[in-house]
């Protein structure tokens, strides 16, 4: 995979989530993927794994908050499980960890879900 491309996998949760794992870094360049796909599970419990993106931008920052807030619209839920500390960093100085819902592992996340 190259170094600015992000592949999306579905994976289904042991609680009827969702769960999508993201695999690179979440930019401008590469969120137009993550939006679409994630526009498949707004209304029901959504899952993502950021455990193996690097890093994150600004301008994904503001599509993670657009899916959150089409989640909720449609009566889903959003989770972001396995963040690494650089995202956790990020959604700490932009005080979005008091808006999504943060945990440290994917098993975590469906557990407080299900």
């Amino acid at each position: 995979m190259a170094e600015n491309q992000l592949a999306l996998e579905w994976r289904d949760g042991s609680g009827g989530q969702r769960i999508l794992v993201c695999k690179g870094p979440l930019t401008i360049a590469t969120l137009f993927g993550l939006r679409d796909a994630a526009k498949l599970a707004q209304a029901q419990p959504l899952i993502l794994d950021l455990s193996q993106v690097p890093y994150i931008d600004s301008a994904a920052l503001g599509t993670l908050v657009q899916i959150n807030v089409s989640c909720q619209h449609h009566g889903g839920k959003l989770a972001l499980a396995g963040p690494t500390s650089k995202t956790t960093a990020l959604l700490q100085m932009t005080n979005l960890n008091k808006i999504f819902k943060v945990y440290p592992t994917v098993a975590d996340a469906e557990q407080a879900s299900a």
